[in-house]
């Protein structure tokens, strides 16, 4: 009898499983987020990355393709990396640009960590915030560690740019513990450099890997060896990577020429290497692949400097920092600082910098963190005027200032940006993103704004992930799941 009642136990098991909404239908994707550094959808729309092309509209297409995506802003690399893994915008995050400043001495100039006491009457002290310990946010691959316990599915953040294996090196300092089971990222030879710092060949002047291949050769190995997770080696299930080389052609050219579709087109041949290599293994039909850029790029010939414009004003040059971060990092994006956020005058020194900021050539907007009674309250702030950028956060700059297109910041001297092109104000928000599959899972289809619900913005990027992994987004997410894949399949994931 005990027998029999077995037996009718696993039938009825085996015909569960073999049901649409059965276990054997909710295995969990390998999910690949690739970040095309600086990549300007229009380009790809222009023919200049066919295969990812055919990807979405293609013979044998199965992308979703969001043609009105954006960046957060400042439209700079590090916010919006951040942005993409912890699903928080800067106001939150932490990561205010690729450069800011914090009311306190800090340990180095790409740390966030206190050297003394917080002072609001002083100036700021800036930092690139390139450093584990600038991010406030929880990213992704913490997320995974705290919910999925002994079960959790192995990570991999692979970053071409130096800095960003700074920022994602995780908020624990053991290599045996980092939150990304397995990071890799170029050597800069310098004393931060950690272990999971490879040697490989940069651009000499940049630090970056000096090809995207160099990056995705990274990423194949892990696709074909895994990485070790939890003592054993294990194909991750989410893979995180950055190939920089179209970044690094858009700030050395420039948008037109030759060189930056050249450099995208190599990126192209990067995503098909990805995509074989994942057909080759027998894992495209489980697999997603999120396609994204970080921001788009400008050709900035004309450059804005603030220093002299406010020296020209006749405002001191130490009541307040503007930073624009070493060779112009924030691009078309600059913080203003005051040297005291509590002074009695600060509102009126306030209107004064802003009053000689909108009155520069090149300046397309000039927006208050906080309102200021003497120029309009709310009027002018981040908020009433920005409010979708979520930007007025406490290590947001007092003012924070925007370029016409054309146009970026170069202070504190007019040599501190020479490059062609940049990116950071809202000009530069329109990204590419696209998300493909093999199997399922993914829609076939173009997903365009209606005025109805906001377009997708790189926050997304972490809810969605952690959904298909079957886990919650990290705490700190602002974002919403994009809506790529069948809504049936995707709840089965979290059962």
């Amino acid at each position: 009898m005990r027998r029999a009642a077995w037996a009718a136990a696993l039938a009825t098991l085996a015909a569960l499983l073999l049901l649409p909404g059965g276990a054997a239908a909710a295995k969990r994707p390998f999910v690949y987020v690739v970040v095309i550094d600086g990549l300007d959808g229009d380009a790809v729309e222009g023919g200049n990355a066919p295969f990812i092309s055919s990807l979405i509209a293609g013979q044998d297409a199965n992308a979703t393709y969001f043609p009105g995506s954006q960046s957060v802003m400042p439209a700079v690399t590090n916010a919006n990396h951040v942005a993409m893994m912890s699903g928080a915008y800067t106001n939150r995050s932490g990561i205010t640009g690729n450069a800011f400043a914090i009311y306190a001495p800090l340990e180095t100039e790409d740390s966030c960590a206190r050297t003394g006491p917080p002072n609001l009457s002083a100036l700021p002290t800036e930092t690139s915030g390139e450093n584990l310990n600038c991010p406030q946010a929880q990213f992704t691959f913490e997320a995974v560690k705290r919910q999925a316990g002994r079960r959790r599915p192995a990570t991999a953040a692979i970053m071409g740019k130096p800095k960003l294996g700074n920022i994602f090196a995780g908020r624990n300092v053991n290599p045996a513990r980092r939150d990304a089971d397995h990071l890799w990222a170029p050597c800069t030879s310098s004393p931060d450099d950690d272990d999971y710092c490879e040697s490989v060949q940069t651009n000499p002047a940049t630090g970056y890997a000096l090809t995207d291949e160099i990056v995705m050769d990274e990423v194949v190995r892990t696709v074909e060896e895994g990485v070790m997770a939890r003592g054993t080696l294990r194909r991750p299930r989410l893979t995180f990577v950055n190939l920089p080389q179209v970044d690094s052609a858009g700030h050395a050219f420039g948008r037109q020429l030759p060189a930056y579709n050249l450099a995208i087109g190599q990126a192209d041949a990067e995503i098909e290497r990805l995509v074989s290599t994942l057909k080759s293994e027998g894992i495209w039909d489980r697999s997603v692949l999120v396609t994204l850029s970080d921001h788009s790029m400008d050709d900035t010939q004309t450059k804005v400097n603030m220093t002299g414009a406010f020296e020209d004003a006749g405002i001191p040059d130490g009541s307040y920092l503007a930073v624009s971060g070493s060779f112009g990092a924030n691009g078309s994006a600059e913080h203003v600082y005051l040297a005291d956020r509590r002074s009695a005058s600060r509102f009126a020194l306030l209107k004064q910098l802003r009053d000689a900021a909108i009155a520069t050539d090149g300046v397309g907007g000039a927006y208050y963190r906080r309102p200021n009674p003497l120029d309009g309250g709310k009027q002018h702030t981040l908020t009433r005027q920005q409010r979708s950028w979520h930007a007025a956060g406490r290590r947001t700059g007092d003012l924070l200032l925007t370029a016409d297109p054309g146009a970026a910041f170069s202070d504190p001297s007019p040599a501190t940006n020479p490059f062609p092109g940049h990116h950071g104000a809202p000009q530069t928000m329109d990204n590419f993103l696209a998300v493909s599959g093999g199997g399922p899972l993914v829609r076939q289809g173009i997903v365009a704004g209606d005025g109805r619900r906001r377009n997708p913005v790189n926050v997304d990027v972490a809810p969605t992930v952690m959904r298909l992994l079957g886990l919650r987004g990290p705490v700190d997410s602002r974002g919403r799941v994009l809506k790529a894949f069948s809504r049936a399949k995707l709840r089965r994931l979290s059962r």
